[in-house]
């Protein structure tokens, strides 16, 4: 079986670890993202308001190529975030209790040496909620990262300034806008 990849080299080809692609999170969020298209589509045409064309067969497709997958996890922050946030469209959310195994390592304040990708672990910790992290624990790096980034601003330039400030932004704003939303589909891996 095969699966997707969203990283490629400068030439457009695959990076040389990465020729074979298999089941992984790369194709699971493209059948997240194609799933809410085509979700959002069927809403559109019962709306008689939109000619968009189905994207069933890509769906079918992407499942299949998702078969032998198996949800892992990382304490990497950035990569912690994201897999709380694609758990909340998989049926039964898979990644729960592994996630929630190991978030003191994802969501430690060491994290903030690189701190959009803590910032990204923040986000899927709000968009989860309490099933992967207590909020206290989030709130307590909110605060933080607060002093950091102020600190930041008054005493020099951090190098990922801009995309740190962004990701802290959702995180204190608006966590659910990146999360599931109301009629969105939820995935079975088994299906």
């Amino acid at each position: 079986h095969g699966g997707i990849r969203w990283k490629l080299s400068v030439d457009s080809t695959a990076p040389p670890s990465l020729r074979r692609a298999g089941p992984s999170d790369d194709t699971l969020v493209a059948l997240i993202v194609f799933s809410i298209l085509e979700a959002d589509r069927v809403r559109s045409d019962d709306d008689n308001s939109d000619d968009a064309p189905s994207l069933s067969n890509e769906i079918q497709m992407l499942k299949s190529a998702l078969i032998g997958y198996k949800p892992r996890v990382t304490n990497d922050p950035l990569g912690w975030g994201l897999e709380a946030m694609y758990d909340q469209y998989l049926t039964g959310k898979p990644r729960t209790r592994m996630l929630a195994s190991i978030h003191e390592s994802a969501l430690h304040p060491s994290h903030l040496s690189l701190p959009f990708r803590l910032y990204g672990a923040m986000i899927g910790a709000r968009v989860a909620g309490e099933e992967v992290a207590p909020k206290a624990k989030v709130d307590g790096l909110v605060e933080m990262a607060l002093e950091y980034e102020e600190n930041i601003m008054e005493h020099g330039n951090e190098e990922h300034s801009s995309i740190s400030r962004v990701m802290l932004a959702v995180c204190l704003l608006c966590p659910g806008a990146v999360g599931k939303r109301a009629g969105d589909p939820t995935i079975s891996l088994n299906a």
